[in-house]
């Protein structure tokens, strides 16, 4: 079977999903404010995460195409600039996920939460559908345990530990999961991954974000 028709057959396979992937993407910027669900205060330093994944239809195979950590401002502001156009360079075996873009916020101390779009669609120019809006976060009032599954559940969303896990484009959130995990009980540690699956150390991220100012 020729290139040209190994190409024809992905592009008819992508049609039979969704139909066929934008060969390029763009996204416009994001905004929001993050607040106390009990009190209404806004939140400072609360790490944002934002992720646009490629999907491979049929076998969930996952690359980034975009990636953009940022954190709140005294007022809880945040803010995701806008970006593109970027090819789809595995044109056409994979596309945006319909959800995408992912928001993942995170604040110890708070219940980690994750939004993404709740509307399929299959267009080139991307946006969220939590712009402009008002974010709040509950505080955390559980168990070790609990904080575990919390924890683990962001590592769920950023991938962690497989090989499209890069630290870089995500400093702030990986160093703060590992200086969570240095208060979790030592018995309970095995329930959630380490630096050491990401290749690097808390020292080297340190050293990468002041390097970074």
């Amino acid at each position: 079977m020729g290139p040209a028709l190994l190409l024809g057959l992905g592009m008819l396979l992508a049609a039979e999903v969704e139909g066929p992937p934008p060969l390029m993407y763009s996204a416009k910027p994001i905004q929001g404010i993050l607040v106390d669900a009990q009190t209404g205060e806004p939140l400072m330093g609360v790490i944002v995460v934002a992720q646009w994944i490629m999907h491979e239809p049929g076998k969930g195979s996952w690359r980034r195409l975009h990636v953009f950590e940022t954190t709140t401002d005294s007022r809880g502001n945040y803010l995701i600039p806008g970006w593109g156009p970027k090819r789809n360079t595995w044109y056409p075996w994979t596309r945006l996920r319909d959800a995408d873009p992912t928001l993942n916020f995170f604040k110890p101390g708070y219940v980690p939460l994750g939004v993404r779009n709740r509307w399929e669609r299959n267009e080139s120019g991307r946006f969220s559908e939590w712009d402009g809006k008002m974010i709040k976060l509950q505080k955390f009032t559980g168990t070790d345990e609990d904080w575990i599954r919390e924890l683990s559940f962001v590592q769920t969303n950023l991938s962690w530990g497989s090989e499209v896990t890069e630290w870089r484009s995500m400093p702030r959130i990986v160093l703060a999961l590992e200086q969570e995990r240095g208060r979790i009980p030592h018995k309970l540690l095995d329930r959630l991954g380490g630096l050491e699956e990401l290749g690097t150390t808390a020292e080297e991220i340190r050293r990468f974000l002041e390097e970074q100012k």
